[in-house]
């Protein structure tokens, strides 16, 4: 697992792994300063994939668009 993590950190630049249930989720990370606080504050940013025993499997597009596009080409009103 070790492995798989440093390869996607060396693609993909400053990630965040995220694990949630049984399953380890990507995310680009970066950061901003806090004047008030007098501290960094961390941004999690987009969505990369997930990590499995075969590496990152990275995240398709077709599942976020949802079943409104269908809808919508269908003819249906908007």
């Amino acid at each position: 697992m070790k492995k798989i993590i440093d390869e996607i950190k060396k693609e993909y630049g400053s990630v965040e792994i995220k694990r949630i249930g049984h399953n380890y989720y990507v995310y680009r990370v970066s950061s901003i300063y806090d004047r008030e606080k007098k501290r960094a504050k961390k941004i999690s940013g987009e969505y990369i994939g997930r990590i499995t025993m075969n590496g990152l499997e990275k995240r398709s597009h077709c599942h976020h668009q949802g079943p409104f596009l269908n809808m919508a080409m269908q003819g249906f009103p908007s």
